[in-house]
C-alpha cells in the first residue's frame, strides 16, 4: 500500500506550486526570486527550504505530479478502453486535455520565450 503524503505538505507544496505558476504568468520564470513564490503563497523561507532546495527544484516536483497523473491516467485508457483506438490514443487525450486546462501558462511561458 502506497504511503499518503500529509495533508497539511500537500497543502504547502499546493500553495507553493500556485504561488510560481502566477508568477511565471507575470513575471516569466528567470526572473523569479525564492522570495517573491514565498511572499506570494504566504509560507516561510524554512518552510520553503523543507520541502524544496530551489525554486528549479519547486519547478520540477511539479513535472513528477504530471508524470504520475499522465501514467495512472494511461494505465486506466489500457484497462477500461475496448476499443483499440481508445487504448492508444488514451495517453494522448488526457495529455492535450492537461495542456488545454493550463494553457494559460503555457502560454504565458510561450510568449515570454518568443523571439519578436
Amino acid at each position: 500500500m502506497a504511503k499518503r503524503r500529509d495533508r497539511r505538505v500537500q497543502r504547502t507544496q499546493h500553495f507553493l506550486r500556485n504561488a510560481l505558476f502566477s508568477l511565471i504568468q507575470e513575471k516569466g520564470f528567470e526572473s523569479l526570486s525564492v522570495q517573491d513564490i514565498i511572499d506570494r503563497a504566504d509560507v516561510g523561507r524554512a518552510t520553503f527550504y523543507a520541502h524544496f532546495d530551489n525554486k528549479e527544484d519547486l519547478l520540477l516536483s511539479g513535472f513528477e505530479d504530471l508524470r504520475a497523473l499522465l501514467k495512472e491516467r494511461q494505465r486506466q485508457a489500457l484497462s477500461h478502453g475496448t476499443i483499440f483506438e481508445e487504448r492508444i490514443f488514451g495517453f494522448s487525450h488526457e495529455m492535450l486535455t492537461h495542456v488545454n486546462e493550463h494553457r494559460h501558462l503555457f502560454q504565458a511561458v510561450v510568449g515570454k520565450t518568443r523571439v519578436q
